[in-house]
């Protein structure tokens, strides 16, 4: 809530109040794309993170579990994006 110079306080508008619970209940986010390479014959990392940093695409290789967290962060940011529009 907003405070006057009075001491009390002020309602933010609905709308303000929606988006913020929304977005108090997002998670962690982050930017870039996650891939799990399954197929025979591609060798090397089976998990792959992928960003672009300074204009630079850098891919990083994953475990398992730092796959399932950056997968849900990835999925967060787009949820994120999609309450801009």
């Amino acid at each position: 809530m907003k405070r006057t110079k009075a001491g009390t306080h002020v309602q933010w508008p609905a709308p303000y109040r929606h988006l913020r619970a929304r977005l108090e209940r997002t998670g962690w986010v982050a930017l870039g794309s996650v891939l799990e390479r399954r197929l025979p014959g591609q060798g090397g990392p089976r998990y792959q993170w992928s960003r672009r940093v300074e204009g630079k695409t850098v891919t990083v290789a994953l475990s398992q579990e730092q796959f399932g967290w950056l997968k849900q962060a990835i999925a967060n940011q787009r949820k994120v994006e999609a309450l801009r529009s």
